[in-house]
């Protein structure tokens, strides 16, 4: 993939956070995104750091030491972080809960803010 520009990029985040069946149904979050990016731009240090920190962060061995409740929720549409890692965190987690939210991307709690909190306050709740 060729990025000409930074609006390019920032377009290009937003089809690896939004799910393309949200994206086609919310033409209009484009520009709110763009505004959003900005105004609040993340550094180019930031984001890098980021990606180095995911590509080299281990801590399978340790996750079964976690014995606290624990709420994983993903979008079955990511395409930025796979869902089987979410399945991979459930079965090293002993007290993990898995909640799917279908059709949803990346950034699941924008494309289903409802359901997300509904998922959220039901956990913290029992």
């Amino acid at each position: 993939v060729v990025v000409q520009s930074e609006r390019d990029a920032n377009r290009m985040s937003l089809s690896l956070a939004l799910s393309d069946e949200y994206l086609a149904r919310h033409p209009e979050i484009e520009e709110r995104w763009l505004t959003l990016i900005r105004r609040w731009p993340i550094p180019r240090h930031v984001f890098a750091a980021q990606l180095a920190a995911a590509a080299t962060h281990r801590s399978a061995r340790r996750l079964p030491q976690v014995t606290t409740p624990t709420l994983l929720i993903t979008g079955n549409a990511d395409v930025l972080i796979p869902p089987s890692n979410t399945r991979r965190l459930h079965e090293l987690l002993p007290n993990a809960r898995i909640e799917w939210i279908v059709g949803a991307g990346h950034d699941f709690p924008t494309e289903a803010p409802d359901e997300t909190t509904r998922l959220i306050a039901e956990f913290l709740l029992h």
